[in-house]
């Protein structure tokens, strides 16, 4: 399957027709973000302000541009486990993100074109970049199955973004330690 099938695919599992008119609202199944979120009391900001971790900066934009390729790992090996969702959501979480800012992410994670989503990782710091590589390796390795088409996925995403060249081990470290 090819990255632009594969993002079509995902689009179409992150949105179901709205009731009210032509538009899309979350799927329930990724509703999960939204509510896992509201449990927890870290805020930094709205989508307005930089958005935090450790060393770590990133703007709604690029977090937007991260989960719109964090859904496609997690659906690269034709399934998606709740440990991939977690994965997805605890990176939110990391950068202070609440549930109504989230829900922003995840929309405009949804509207991106995946074009849109490598051109805004294309143009991230080299700190960032080696930070995306990580977070989409360890989406990748979550469910403890890392599956030869997530691998050729994660190859191309951080191919098309200008990613350094890392390793899994190297990414996720890096990640870790970020």
């Amino acid at each position: 399957m090819g990255l632009s099938a594969l993002l079509g695919l995902t689009d179409r599992v992150m949105r179901r027709p709205s009731k009210r008119g032509p538009g899309t609202e979350l799927a329930p199944r990724f509703l999960y973000v939204c509510s896992y979120l509201k449990t927890i009391n870290i805020c930094y900001g709205g989508l307005e302000a930089e958005l935090k971790t450790n060393c770590m900066t990133l703007n709604g934009k690029q977090l937007a541009a991260l989960v719109k390729m964090g859904v496609a790992m997690a659906m690269a090996d034709g399934k998606v486990e709740e440990v991939e969702k977690v994965a997805i959501a605890f990176e939110l979480v990391k950068f202070g993100v609440t549930s109504n800012d989230a829900a922003i992410i995840i929309n405009n994670s949804q509207q991106m074109d995946a074009s849109d989503a490598i051109a805004t990782l294309s143009c991230m710091t080299t700190e960032q970049k080696k930070y995306a590589t990580g977070y989409l390796a360890a989406i990748m390795a979550s469910d403890h199955d890392i599956d030869p088409s997530e691998v050729k996925l994660w190859q191309v995403i951080c191919t098309l973004s200008s990613f350094p060249t890392m390793n899994i081990r190297d990414a996720l470290s890096f990640w870790n330690e970020h």
